[in-house]
């Protein structure tokens, strides 16, 4: 449960102030980062047990959504934020491969972990019980918790080795945790990485010179997919018997194919995965500004300029036996 008095609190969309991401300190996450939080979910012990995932959640995991409704989604939090319309360039933080873990790099790392001063907050063994963890405040200036580094499956920016890079040269915006790119070398960064996993019981191997890997990605739990399409299928039944109430809805799909002579396009929703003719009465497209950017700008298209494999999404209603779509709009080109 989330305290109304402690951090972490829901997110501000409307702020520039995104925990986590793949971008330097100071700028908005990348698509990419957003659709990894939204299918992962956000880790923490204090969120609820997560059905079929290991770990407790604060934010569930939306994996089992279609990947075509987690983009439209995306779309709609980016659309929030004038920030995500107004930017042009977008550089990401590079994580190089990952070098051999040898025990010098662990005691370098043990060394670097009090050079940065990360056992005042993490604490010497990084129980998150360091001598500064009970002062600590968020951009919020409410009390927020140090994390406990011998938990990596609780990371909520994920527990693998390149995930704790990237942790560490990004920063997480709004908490005491700063960004190193700065101040550490690549190799450093490393060094530092495997230090951290070497606290948790997962990579106690590392001091033996084994391979550093805790946190691995949960495994698909079958019996939860079967509860998620059975759930999936009585709320498709349900929904069912109001089909013509739900027929003037916003829809989403995937472009099978277009007949632009009958000014039609064939889709593939992605609620019931049916295949539908969509007339389209006015030609009139919302599609998005550019790769990397949010908004929607109407422009004056014709259906041929669509193309099969694009993610659309519009709404119908049924004139003389045909469902027709006054406009259309892009979520996705590829």
């Amino acid at each position: 449960m989330l305290s109304p008095r402690r951090a972490p609190q829901p997110r501000d969309f409307t702020s520039a102030a995104f925990k986590f991401r793949s971008t330097p300190t100071g700028q908005l996450p990348t698509t990419a980062d957003l659709f990894r939080t939204v299918t992962e979910g956000v880790r923490s012990t204090a969120g609820a047990m997560t059905i079929g995932l290991r770990g407790h959640r604060i934010m569930p995991s939306f994996r089992y959504m279609p990947e075509a409704q987690r983009l439209e989604m995306i779309e709609y939090v980016k659309s929030l934020n004038r920030g995500f319309w107004e930017r042009r360039k977008i550089k990401t933080v590079a994580v190089p491969a990952a070098p051999p873990v040898i025990p010098e790099r662990l005691s370098r790392g043990k060394q670097l972990y009090a050079d940065a001063e990360c056992l005042a907050c993490h604490g010497e063994r990084g129980r998150g019980d360091g001598p500064s963890a009970p002062t600590l405040k968020d951009n919020r200036d409410l009390p927020i918790a140090a994390t406990d580094l011998t938990r990596p499956e609780r990371f909520k920016n994920g527990g693998q080795q390149e995930d704790i890079y990237r942790t560490l040269v990004t920063g997480l915006a709004g908490t005491p945790m700063p960004s190193y790119a700065d101040s550490l070398e690549p190799d450093q960064a490393w060094d530092l990485v495997f230090y951290v996993l070497s606290l948790s019981r997962g990579g106690r191997a590392a001091e033996a010179g084994g391979p550093v890997r805790v946190g691995q990605p949960d495994k698909e739990d079958d019996v939860t997919k079967a509860l998620f399409v059975i759930v999936a299928f009585v709320i498709c039944g349900l929904v069912g018997a109001g089909a013509a109430v739900l027929d003037e809805a916003p829809i989403s799909g995937t472009v099978q194919a277009i007949d632009a002579s009958a000014n039609t396009l064939r889709l593939q929703t992605t609620a019931k995965g049916k295949m539908r003719d969509v007339t389209t009465k006015i030609v009139k497209f919302a599609r998005a500004t550019a790769p990397g950017t949010t908004g929607f700008v109407e422009q004056r298209l014709t259906l041929s300029d669509l193309k099969p494999g694009w993610v659309v999404s519009l709404s119908t209603k049924h004139e003389a036996g045909k469902e027709v779509a006054e406009a259309v709009q892009v979520i996705l080109e590829k």
